[in-house]
């Protein structure tokens, strides 16, 4: 179809400020709300969207070439490219049944939208014109054109049959009696099968989308960019060069506009999707004529839509629907523990009169860290924005140069984000969305801004018997938990104190080392006459602490603080944990940002 003179003056600079990285923030919110409300944007953003990356990936040598040869040699290209198109229903030529050809038809689409697009003189419209034709007689020489298949022969198009996708990775298998197994990094072609009792399967597509299968589950291969489901559950992480992607499905259709989505089809055809992030349509096709579409309905980040049959639908909620997984990761790799090892997290479950050995034994996940708990002097969530007491008695120390500030989300919890939260702590810089996982990840303890811990050292000492011997704090990874990386608002700062009742005798912000200085009874960080690192933000990277902690140290405090936006500041402290050494042996400092 032909777009409006209106949505492309509109969308023109838009579009091509986003696909050369100049979008501003202007120009994103309103690409925002054209997407959300004209379906006729939708449709020009995909198919911009999606010659762009066909160009980029495979047209560049040819397009230009071809283009060149139409406007050379055909005295009407349009008339010509329009006769060697036929109408628009696609059909073959010779063909008496009109029936509709898929692939003729998608090449009678781009063909006269690129007619449409040349009576619009302005840069957008000639580029997206000029690429249709390139990708358009590219496609129609595979076809028709002998020419074209001369080029072919000699090297110029791969015509070869290819595969359009890679099985690249899998997790716990079983595949069904009919389906031999396929091995991690086989290439998948058109209408290859992959079928599924248990387990998880993901698929890299050629343009780019990377989906996870999980079993039980039937789904086919059917193009670069595109998959049909007919039962089980996937989702699917589509970045913007790989916008159009789709999944078909008995019943239903998900194109993507560049997003994060999972869908569930269950063998009656009914199902659920659900949008993570970016946005969708959902087309409902009539049963006998797939070219007829029942129904559209567009959905955006966090919302969710079930298939009822025929041509219903019904908002469903989030909380309703069922996990999907987004990533295939392996569990990070516990360290090693000994009798010498201190896991902090496992404290928060005990009594003060517990053993230190059998408070360490005890690991319950998403214990919410309290004083009644062995070793645990104090426990803060906010306030952080006045001078606080590292421990009833004990210094005052003033955060608000580092990020300090006065709201809280909730206490720190051993091994989730939160006490009783559905999200685990995890850090190996993959997003995931909240429900998506549930189950331990890692060791350590979470904690969201502005939050504080501080263990009580010698009620430690007492309980293990180790009175006199120094320590050794590591914490492995440092800063955001996954749930917030690549949302560029996250940001914390984790930071280390070590004090007594009277003294604070170090100080650490995202594992390197900061001055500290004291005015009128209160400690702070020096901002003055030391450099205070930034913020840990949303980009995977993580801090690490391998810190001596002197058997003069009484307290040790963990702290996370936000620099501005305590919505998106969910820190954590990964392997946090106390090593006994000998007094011989003393730690060696390693700390790293």
């Amino acid at each position: 179809m032909s777009h409006s003179p209106e949505i492309l003056d509109v969308l023109s600079p838009v579009l091509t400020a986003l696909v050369e990285h100049e979008l501003t923030d202007d120009q994103r919110a309103t690409l925002e709300r054209l997407l959300g409300e004209s379906e006729e944007a939708r449709e020009l953003y995909v198919d911009f969207m999606s010659l762009h990356s066909e160009l980029k990936q495979a047209h560049e040598p040819l397009a230009a070439q071809t283009v060149a040869m139409i406007f050379e040699d055909l005295d009407d290209p349009m008339a010509a490219m329009a006769n060697a198109l036929g109408d628009d229903e696609g059909e073959l030529p010779g063909d008496e049944s009109k029936r509709r050809v898929p692939v003729l038809g998608f090449l009678a689409d781009v063909g006269h939208q690129a007619v449409g697009l040349l009576s619009h003189q302005t840069p957008f419209s000639l580029f997206v014109a000029a690429v249709s034709i390139g990708t358009l007689l590219t496609l129609l020489a595979m076809w028709t054109r002998p020419v074209f298949h001369r080029w072919m022969a000699q090297g110029t198009v791969a015509v070869a049959e290819a595969s359009v996708a890679q099985l690249s990775n899998a997790v716990d298998v079983h595949w069904s009696d009919a389906q031999a197994a396929v091995a991690i990094g086989a290439g998948l072609k058109v209408d290859d099968k992959i079928a599924i009792e248990a387990g998880l399967v993901e698929l890299t597509f050629a343009k780019g989308a990377k989906v996870v299968v999980e079993g039980p589950a039937v789904c086919t291969v059917e193009s670069r960019s595109g998959m049909r489901l007919d039962r089980g559950k996937l989702a699917a992480r589509v970045k913007s060069h790989a916008v159009g992607f789709t999944v078909t499905t008995p019943r239903f259709n998900v194109i993507d506009l560049g997003t994060e989505f999972g869908v569930v089809v269950d063998p009656q055809g009914l199902g659920d999707v659900r949008v993570f992030a970016g946005s969708v349509q959902v087309e409902i096709p009539h049963a006998d004529n797939p070219a007829e579409i029942l129904r559209s309905v567009y959905l955006v980040a966090g919302e969710s839509v079930r298939y009822l049959g025929g041509d219903q639908v019904a908002a469903a909620p989030p909380e309703g629907m069922p996990r999907f997984v987004l990533d295939i990761i392996p569990p990070q790799q516990k360290w090693e523990a000994d009798e010498n090892t201190i896991p902090l997290g496992n404290l928060f479950d005990d009594s003060k009169n517990a053993s230190l050995r059998v408070a360490v034994a005890s690991d319950t996940y998403r214990a919410e860290a309290h004083t009644e708990a062995l070793g645990l002097a104090t426990v803060k969530a906010g306030g952080l924005d006045q001078p606080v007491e590292l421990a009833p008695g004990g210094v005052r120390f003033n955060l608000a140069n580092v990020g300090g500030g006065a709201g809280g989300a909730g206490v720190a919890a051993n091994d989730a984000c939160r006490p009783h939260s559905t999200i685990p702590i995890r850090t190996v810089g993959k997003h995931f969305e909240e429900g998506s996982i549930v189950d331990r990840q890692s060791e350590g303890i979470g904690m969201h801004a502005n939050g504080l811990l501080t263990f009580d050292l010698d009620e430690l000492r007492g309980a293990g018997q180790f009175e006199g011997k120094p320590l050794q704090l590591i914490v492995d990874r440092a800063g955001l938990n996954d749930n917030q990386v690549e949302d560029s608002r996250g940001n914390v700062r984790t930071i280390v104190i070590l004090s007594n009742d009277t003294q604070v005798l170090g100080g650490y912000i995202n594992g390197r080392r900061v001055a500290i200085v004291e005015k009128d009874g209160v400690f702070a960080f020096d901002d003055v006459n030391d450099r205070i690192p930034g913020e840990l933000l949303g980009n995977g990277k993580y801090a690490s602490f391998n810190l001596p902690v002197d058997s003069n140290v009484r307290y040790l405090s963990l702290v996370v603080t936000s620099g501005h936006d305590v919505t998106c500041d969910h820190g954590v402290f990964n392997g946090a944990r106390l090593q006994i050494l000998e007094p011989d042996a003393p730690p060696r400092q390693k700390s790293a940002e």
